[in-house]
């Protein structure tokens, strides 16, 4: 008797089994070759990265640095996100507190087990330093450029929703990031 129990058990499981599995494929069948875009306007790119700012950092074990009001800049025909920063220097030199702002230009990287989009290799193309000759500014962009993709990067930027049951399913391939008439369009697919 115990023999036959047995036996519709491991059915059952095999019956289960191949159910999941036609379910798996009916759903990529249905998936494959279709996109969705997701479109983020600079406005909503911002109050995102807003939320994480002010930001707190210390570079070089010694220069501590307070980043602040962050600016996005959409470029049509890009597939890059500008970013402006206000910076301020938890220091002052000759009892002047230090204070500038800089611009980066970053890619948008896709973290499909999390389903977020985050910036990445970051890079500075312009700082600006009160009371800062341009020539020392220069200096100050090149060693803020070996910084920068190391502290950008990973910036949560849009998650998307697990209530969307279409981008869920989708969360495997970034296909295309693009900017037109000032809105990012992130294409996702299989």
């Amino acid at each position: 008797m115990a023999r036959g129990g047995a036996g519709v058990r491991r059915r059952i499981w095999i019956g289960i089994a191949v159910t999941l599995v036609a379910a798996a494929a009916t759903a990529w069948l249905w998936l494959r070759g279709r996109t969705y875009t997701i479109a983020l306007t600079q406005t909503e790119l911002e109050a995102k990265l807003a939320e994480r700012f002010p930001l707190h950092k210390t570079h070089l074990l010694l220069v501590g640095v307070t980043y602040s009001n962050p600016r996005v800049k959409l470029t049509d025909g890009s597939n890059e996100i500008g970013l402006g920063v206000d910076a301020r220097l938890d220091a002052t030199v000759s009892d002047k507190e230090l204070t500038g702002s800089a611009d980066l230009v970053a890619r948008l990287g896709y973290d499909a087990a999390e389903g977020m989009f985050v910036l990445r290799d970051a890079r500075v193309t312009r700082v600006a330093i009160s009371g800062m000759k341009d020539e020392t500014a220069e200096r100050v962009r090149s060693i803020a450029n070996a910084l920068a993709a190391e502290q950008v990067s990973g910036i949560p930027v849009y998650k998307v929703r697990p209530t969307d049951v279409k981008l869920a399913l989708t969360r495997l391939v970034l296909q295309s990031v693009e900017v037109h008439d000032g809105v990012l369009y992130v294409r996702l697919g299989l």
